[in-house]
């Protein structure tokens, strides 16, 4: 069980994570592209390029639609799986339960991201849906790795799934065209929650809040105290993570973004 630093598997697995999430950091804060652009201008789309400006994010509105004309991929520091991964690489490598535990409550968004964004097949075309592939799978790879060798804690995961509300509001603020609660749709990526309209001063995001503290007691109950094999411990949930995923899904939950730009006419 990783409790401590002085395991040399746990750290090989926390520094890997480590270094995949400062590569991805370090994309996302020099790669000027964005996949709705690329989409209608392929590479020739005039913000496909790396830079440094990390303020050059413009939009406005055209008919009531918010269109979105330049941005930059600082706002992807923000999406909850980047900070999953983080919270288990450092978790592992630190000796810090609760970021584990932070990590493995988180692991049901990264798990839904993952199984949301396989299709269209032809986005894995686009280097920024590389970077979002790897979070995913190097997120998956890390909670699987720590469930297979500790039993979630619901109590100490439990302030992280808190935190992921205080991100949600803090992207409404800093990503979405002022006044935020009236153009509540932003270019940023949480899951599909960017979607979620901002429409009860925020308060709708409990639901996702109870889901993912229902998704952790049940997870909890799953492994606690039973003698599951390795292998076992770490794909029965991500295995239950997915059901719940497809769930939301087909019940019409989980929206993908639909962004307008403009930018090749």
């Amino acid at each position: 069980m990783p409790r401590s630093t002085s395991d040399p598997l746990a750290r090989r697995v926390g520094l890997a994570g480590l270094g995949i999430y400062v590569a991805i950091a370090t994309f996302y804060l020099s790669w000027d592209g964005w996949l709705y652009e690329w989409r209608e201008c392929g590479f020739a789309g005039p913000n496909q390029h790396f830079d440094l400006d990390l303020l050059d994010m413009r939009w406005d509105l055209a008919d009531g639609t918010v269109v979105y004309h330049s941005l930059s991929n600082l706002h992807n520091l923000l999406y909850l799986c980047d900070i999953q991964l983080l919270l288990g690489a450092l978790g592992l490598l630190l000796g810090v339960r609760s970021f584990r535990q932070g990590s493995i409550a988180l692991l049901p968004l990264t798990v839904s991201s993952l199984a949301s964004t396989v299709i269209p097949l032809h986005d894995h075309a686009y280097p920024l849906q590389w970077a979002y592939d790897l979070v995913h799978v190097s997120g998956i790879a890390v909670g699987a790795f720590l469930l297979a060798r500790e039993d979630p804690d619901v109590r100490a995961g439990g302030p992280w799934i808190w935190a992921s509300w205080g991100i949600f509001l803090a992207s409404k603020v800093l990503c979405c065209k002022w006044p935020f609660w009236e153009h509540p749709l932003a270019f940023f990526s949480l899951n599909q929650i960017n979607h979620m309209p901002f429409s009860f001063f925020g308060l709708e995001y409990l639901l996702v809040v109870g889901l993912l503290y229902g998704v952790a007691w049940s997870t909890a109950v799953l492994l606690k105290g039973r003698p599951w094999h390795p292998v076992a411990r770490a794909g029965l949930p991500v295995g239950l993570f997915l059901a719940i995923c497809f769930a939301v899904t087909l019940a019409g939950f989980v929206q993908l973004q639909d962004i307008h730009t403009g930018t090749c006419r």
